[in-house]
């Protein structure tokens, strides 16, 4: 049962008539500093207004409440209010506080987890506080107090001094969740000033309404951003290939199978990624598609590059691309709070995607313009003799240009390669020139 000190003077205060509620004062929690989890050691900021529904009166004469928090889902609450909220009266209540106004403790008594007798009321009695009769209480009564927008009752608005709702520095992540700040049911009441008449005061009670409450969320880890491939030039330690190369090295090891070609692919992601709902990534957490129809390579293998930099990670699939076909590589990550990489789908040539690459396949494309044509040749010179890397490729490296016979240099012996893919020599499976891709790139 809700002790009785504070309401046994404050009804006498008061001056309650055994009259109906002639009005509704409802009572709101908002928070001021968004909706952002809340970190151990973190503080949220908030607010207690409360506001009558009418104004055919003089205004609030008295309120009282109990604050608690409460575990969504039901579960108990770690929280101790007494040391969790540290916060002010509100701007529009100052006469409600003691010695001004009647309150025990007008911020609120710590009983257990809560807070218990928040506000107080005021001088509606006419008292002086000069002896014989109490030194409260002494101030002078307010009036339209909650008219309008409301009152102000309480306010907790300076996070950064540690004024609001702090979470424990030593706070068990098995506690993480979502949490609800709230008035508690049944505790609040008011009364109202019906009528004034030369500093006579008449009270009545009024009808309570417990509004809006503070949901919150408390989480040990703090969210990074949401993930996305970081797209760069190839360089080392970068997504490679590059999202709108074209691999323009040589096909075949026989003349006759298309069995030389991409298969694999390192991606950077700008934070740490995860599979959907935790663990390390894999297989499953990345997919394929192609243009042109046909079925798709299979991915194989999706691992961390290094096991301590999970923003970096190699994917490996089961055959080469399809040769003159756009093949995207898409992620299907989440960041260390389980949120999505967002995708916002295949956007057209030249625009970097968040959640894919694209890699086309042309052999003797070296020039990248999606066409194998004696341009190429003077592309593969000015690598060669001046190290001009092609103007339409998105590759700061190269290998990537004029390793044609992909042995992991470049010499002389790229330029035979390059002769035998466009004249269809060696073990190039068909003369490449003048050949294009046969779709644009996703």
């Amino acid at each position: 049962m809700k002790g009785t000190g504070l309401y046994a003077v404050g009804l006498s205060l008061c001056l309650i008539t055994a009259a109906s509620a002639v009005d509704t004062f409802t009572v709101d929690i908002s928070r001021l500093d968004g909706s952002g989890a809340v970190s151990p050691g973190g503080t949220f900021e908030f607010v207690v207004e409360g506001a009558l529904t009418q104004e055919a009166n003089e205004g609030l004469a008295f309120f009282a409440f109990d604050l608690e928090v409460v575990a969504d889902g039901g579960g108990a609450s770690p929280f101790v209010l007494g040391t969790a909220i540290v916060m002010s009266s509100g701007a529009d209540v100052a006469n409600f506080e003691q010695p001004l106004g009647y309150s025990v403790d007008f911020l609120g008594t710590p009983v257990g987890a809560d807070l218990i007798q928040l506000g107080g009321g005021q001088n509606t009695i006419n008292n002086t506080g000069a002896d014989p009769f109490p030194p409260f209480p002494s101030g002078p009564v307010d009036l339209a107090v909650g008219h309008g927008v409301g009152a102000q009752l309480f306010v907790a608005d300076d996070a950064g001094l540690g004024i609001g709702f702090t979470v424990p520095v030593d706070w068990d992540a098995a506690d993480d969740g979502s949490y609800t700040l709230q008035i508690k049911p049944n505790s609040l009441f008011a009364n109202l000033i019906t009528s004034e008449n030369l500093g006579d005061y008449v009270v009545d009670p009024v009808d309570t309404v417990i509004g809006t409450s503070v949901q919150f969320d408390v989480q040990s880890v703090v969210c990074s951003a949401i993930p996305a491939v970081a797209h760069a030039t190839a360089g080392v330690g970068e997504t490679s290939p590059c999202s709108g190369y074209i691999d323009p090295a040589f096909d075949s090891t026989n003349g006759v199978d298309i069995d030389l070609g991409l298969t694999e692919a390192f991606i950077k992601f700008n934070v740490e990624v995860f599979k959907s709902g935790g663990g390390d990534v894999d297989a499953a957490d990345f997919s394929i598609v192609e243009t042109g129809g046909a079925a798709a390579p299979t991915v194989t293998v999706a691992e961390y590059v290094n096991a301590l930099d999970k923003t970096y990670v190699r994917v490996e699939w089961d055959r080469v691309l399809t040769v003159q076909e756009w093949t995207t590589i898409i992620a299907n990550v989440v960041n260390n709070c389980d949120e999505p990489i967002l995708s916002s789908g295949d956007q057209g040539p030249g625009v970097v995607e968040t959640d894919r690459i694209d890699i086309g396949y042309l052999p003797g494309n070296v020039n990248q313009n999606n066409n194998t044509n004696p341009l190429d040749l003077i592309a593969f010179k000015q690598i060669i003799n001046a190290g001009t890397l092609p103007a339409a490729g998105c590759s700061s490296v190269d290998l990537h240009y004029a390793d044609l016979n992909r042995n992991g240099s470049i010499n002389p012996l790229d330029l035979i390669a390059f002769k035998n893919l466009i004249n269809n020599t060696g073990n190039s499976t068909q003369a490449w020139a003048l050949e294009a891709m046969n779709n644009t790139q996703p």
